[in-house]
């Protein structure tokens, strides 16, 4: 019985791939997925009713980490939205439909691009002030 099996020979494909490996997809990050910007817009609202994010996260008895991790992971329930308070549901609203709202013309959409640009800008001009500084 072991002639046998030594002399059977197990030859596999040169390209490994082919056999039906489970591959990890490529994971992209935009602001463009609607999911991911929508954490973003509840953190902006959050930053506007509270002053800092920290602070919406102790409103909620959370640390501010774990606060992070859950916009992140989308495991935000309305409730912890609703207990965020009056003055955060008003600026979750209008940031909403200024994300989400109709625009009334291309030019309306064309502004909201520009603001958008020039707030990457001033990020950009900070970084760089703050490199130069080090």
């Amino acid at each position: 019985m072991a002639s046998t099996m030594r002399d059977s020979v197990v030859t596999a494909p040169d390209n490994l791939d082919v056999i039906g490996r489970p591959r990890m997809a490529k994971m992209t990050t935009t602001d463009s997925t609607p999911a991911s910007r929508l954490s973003e817009v509840v953190k902006e609202a959050a930053k506007v009713a509270h002053g800092k994010q920290g602070a919406a996260a102790a409103h909620l008895g959370k640390d501010e980490g774990n606060f992070a991790r859950d916009l992140q992971a989308r495991r935000m329930t309305i409730g912890q939205l609703e207990d965020l308070g009056v003055a955060f549901l008003a600026a979750f609203g209008k940031k909403l439909h200024d994300e989400y709202g109709p625009l009334a013309s291309p030019d309306d959409q064309a502004e909201r691009l520009l603001d958008q640009v020039q707030a990457i800008a001033n990020e950009l001009r900070q970084y760089v002030r703050l490199k130069r500084t080090a």
